[in-house]
Order: C-alpha cells, then sequence, then structure tokens
C-alpha cells in the first residue's frame, strides 16, 4: 500500500493575546534539550487516518482551533545566536503547515484496548497514530 499523491497545506490562524513572560522550569528544560539534541530529534509528529466522511478542510479547521485555543501551541522563545532564551512569547497570529496524503483504505484493524472501559471487554478500533519524542527530557 503505498501513498497516490501528497501535498503540504499552509494554514494561517489569528486571534488570542501577544504575551511576553519569563520561561517556566519546563520550558527551559526542553529548549535546552532541542539546542542539545536539534528539533529534528525532539519535536513530535502525528500521523491521522482522516475518519470517513470527514474533509480535509474540517480536519484543518479543527487545526487552527486548537492552536487558537491553546497558548502553548503559539508560543515561541526568542533569544539571540548561541544565547539560551529566557522569556516566552505567545503569538496572535501565524502559521503552520500540514502534509496531507491521499492514501488507499487504511486497513481495518484490531488490536488490544489500552484502556479497558468497566464492564467492557474485547477489542476497539485503533486510528493509526506514529509520535516521536527524545526520550531524554519528555
Amino acid at each position: 500500500m503505498s501513498p497516490s499523491t501528497s501535498r503540504v497545506v499552509t494554514v494561517r490562524w489569528a486571534g488570542g493575546d501577544v504575551r511576553r513572560g519569563p520561561l517556566t522550569l519546563g520550558q527551559a528544560n526542553m529548549v535546552r534539550c532541542i539546542l542539545r539534541d536539534g528539533a529534528a530529534d525532539v519535536d513530535i509528529h502525528d500521523v491521522w487516518a482522516v475518519p470517513a466522511g470527514v474533509s480535509v478542510a474540517a480536519v484543518i479547521d479543527a487545526l487552527r482551533a486548537l492552536t487558537l485555543r491553546h497558548e502553548a501551541l503559539r508560543t515561541v522563545f526568542p533569544h539571540p545566536e548561541g544565547a539560551l532564551p529566557e522569556e516566552q512569547l505567545v503569538h496572535s497570529e501565524g502559521e503552520f503547515t500540514v502534509r496531507v496524503v491521499d492514501h488507499d483504505p487504511l486497513p481495518r484493524t484490531r488490536r488490544p484496548s489500552p484502556t479497558r472501559w468497566p464492564g467492557r471487554s474485547g477489542w476497539r478500533r485503533s486510528t493509526w497514530a506514529a509520535t516521536t519524542r527524545c526520550g531524554r527530557c519528555c
């Protein structure tokens, strides 16, 4: 099974307030990991199968709404070259990219449920997802 087409969509967003403040301890630790290991080793990449009947536009609108709702997704750590950041900056507008892959239908899989609901047993359908983490600081 191989992807048939792929495209990158730039998603623009605007909303929320611009804010500045000192780094939290968790942010400072993550920045140290990125500077030590490089962003490629620390960035989290996810892959989702879009459910039947849901448009790509609806998924992009949902990702835009998440970006506006969660300041952490709009936060950067400006700093001069060679120096550690000392503050965080929350943007009120920006953009991100999404790679959309049109793919043959994924096979329906059955996997053990990681969480068993009280009174239920068996299996549940799982969407395909992949994540990467550095493993040292997160």
